[in-house]
């Protein structure tokens, strides 16, 4: 049995998985611009940081914790959005998988084509399955510090919890007991 952790954002799922067509919205700490237009999202955002809220983690199992998920794993190190004024973006996902049976991990990445739409500050984005489209939607917020863009969101723990197919599973890494995860994109 495998258990698939820290789904960040969207993740695109195959024709044998199973997504759910619900809205999730996220909204603890972030900055709660509600004006976010789809020319604010045009161009490309690069995953800069991701953060555990509260609860460390040791995903390479080097006996250090940190609530940095990027210094404990590189799954995560080409994550990225890439909108354009039309509605449609490129995301760059990853999803870290934990065999339950041995505690192995591993690391899936994809590329996926899909369309978007922003109505104040939630992202409603929607991916081709299964001859449909499935949408997800999360709030966001995009803020300019230091003359730099960012794109901010939170994967809440309910959120974290749709991903976790084994809830018995205690991860050695402490990744179950993940409450939060803040993710922070910078616009290249």
């Amino acid at each position: 049995m495998v258990l698939g952790l820290m789904a960040p954002f969207f993740m695109a799922c195959s024709a044998d998985e199973e997504m759910e067509k619900s809205s999730l919205n996220v909204t603890d700490g972030l900055n709660q611009t509600y004006d976010i237009q789809s020319e604010d999202l045009v161009g490309t955002w690069n995953l800069v940081s991701m953060n555990t809220v509260a609860v460390p983690v040791d995903l390479n199992l080097d006996e250090t914790q940190s609530n940095d998920v990027m210094t404990e794993t590189r799954c995560f190190d080409q994550m990225s959005f890439t909108f354009d004024l039309d509605g449609n973006v490129i995301t760059q996902q990853a999803k870290l998988d934990f065999d339950t049976s041995d505690g192995k991990m591993s690391c899936q990445q994809g590329s996926y084509n899909a369309v978007y739409e922003v109505n104040g500050n939630e992202l409603k984005v929607g991916f081709p399955f299964g001859g449909t489209t499935a949408y997800q939607t999360r709030t966001i917020d995009v803020y300019t510090v230091g003359g730099e863009d960012f794109l901010q969101l939170d994967l809440t723990y309910a959120e974290a919890q749709q991903y976790i197919k084994d809830t018995t599973f205690v991860s050695p890494t402490g990744a179950t007991n993940v409450k939060a995860v803040e993710m922070l994109y910078q616009r290249q």
